[in-house]
C-alpha cells in the first residue's frame, strides 16, 4: 500500500493461556531473542496477553507492543519462584525487545513445613539480535525483594550458581535462620 501506514497489522486480546511449547514457539516467531529469554528464566504457568503488532511497508520485521498479565506463573531467577502474578510490558521490533516488569510478585517454596518466602520484583530486560553466527545475552536490570528467606544449603547452592558466593565459603560460614534481602542483578549482556 502507498503511504507511511502499516502494510499489515494485528491486535488481539486473550483469555488465560498456558506458557507452553506452543506459546514459546509463537514468541520465537515474533522475536527469537525474546523466546530465548523466556527459556533462560524458565517461565511457565498462565498468562493473559494483549498484543498489537504491525509491519511497515518498507520493513521486513514486525514491530509489536505486548501486555502480559501473569497469573500463577513460575520462573527461575536465582531460585525457583511460583504463584507469580503481575504485569510485564514488551515493546519490540524484529529480534530486539524492551521488557518491563511492573511489581511482579510470587513466592519461593521451601521443603518441609518452612513457610514460603514472598518475592516482589521489578526491572527491565533488553534483548537484541545476535551478531552473525553468535548469540546475544539479554541486558538486564532487575531488583527483587525477598521476605523470610531461609539461610540453608539450597540458598548457598543458588548463590554459588550465580557466582555471588562460593559454596565452600557458604559452608564454612554455616549461616542459619531467615533473612529479608534485596537482590539486584544488572548485566550488559554479551
Amino acid at each position: 500500500p502507498a503511504g507511511d501506514g502499516p502494510a499489515a497489522e494485528l491486535a488481539l486480546r486473550t483469555g488465560p493461556l498456558a506458557v507452553d511449547d506452543e506459546l514459546r514457539a509463537a514468541m520465537r516467531v515474533l522475536s527469537p531473542s525474546l523466546g530465548d529469554a523466556v527459556d533462560r528464566y524458565e517461565l511457565g504457568g498462565s498468562v493473559r496477553v494483549q498484543l498489537a503488532t504491525w509491519r511497515l511497508a518498507d520493513r521486513e520485521a514486525f514491530d509489536y507492543d505486548v501486555r502480559a498479565d501473569l497469573e500463577d506463573a513460575t520462573a527461575t531467577l536465582a531460585l525457583p519462584v511460583r504463584g507469580i502474578a503481575g504485569t510485564i510490558f514488551v515493546q519490540g521490533s524484529g529480534e530486539s525487545a524492551h521488557v518491563e516488569l511492573s511489581s511482579v510478585r510470587g513466592e519461593i517454596v521451601h521443603a518441609g513445613d518452612v513457610p514460603p518466602s514472598a518475592v516482589l520484583a521489578q526491572g527491565r530486560l533488553d534483548t537484541a539480535a545476535p551478531a552473525a553466527g553468535g548469540s546475544a545475552a539479554p541486558r538486564l536490570d532487575i531488583t527483587a525483594v525477598v521476605h523470610g528467606l531461609p539461610l540453608d544449603e539450597r540458598l548457598g547452592s543458588a548463590l554459588d550458581r550465580i557466582e555471588a558466593l562460593d559454596l565452600e565459603t557458604w559452608r564454612v560460614l554455616a549461616p542459619s535462620g531467615r533473612i529479608d534481602l534485596v537482590w539486584h542483578r544488572s548485566s550488559e549482556g554479551s
